[in-house]
């Protein structure tokens, strides 16, 4: 049903190597996330090792931050319109408050007996 010159869209497009920079983000004129990748340089590679490349679709904040965007999107197309000088500060928020939310429970050890969450894994 359209909404405006807005339309339902049924799957969300998804490009793991859409890029060849450290960037990702929510496209809403192609109705896709996409994801970007890159050589770790610089003294703090985290856990990779000096030019190997890092994908950014591999990080479950960055795959929640961008998601949530589409899902804003979804909800009421005109959501990214400015309307006021917080709208799209206000709407940025919620992406990274969703991003990051995720982070704090999978980084527990699913493997530990005392860990509340289903085991999906076998240890």
């Amino acid at each position: 049903m359209p909404y405006g010159k807005h339309q339902f869209v049924q799957r969300l497009r998804i490009y793991p190597h859409a890029m060849r920079e450290a960037n990702a983000y929510y496209s809403s004129a192609k109705k896709a996330l996409l994801f970007g990748y890159f050589p770790a340089e610089g003294e703090d590679v985290g856990d990779n090792y000096p030019g190997e490349t890092v994908f950014s679709c591999l990080s479950h904040d960055i795959i929640a931050h961008e998601t949530t965007h589409a899902l804003l999107d979804g909800l009421h197309p005109r959501f990214v319109e400015p309307s006021n000088v917080d709208a799209l500060a206000f709407h940025e928020a919620i992406c990274r408050y969703r991003g990051v939310v995720p982070a704090f429970y999978l980084s527990r050890d699913i493997t530990a007996p005392d860990c509340p969450y289903p085991r999906r894994f076998t240890a």
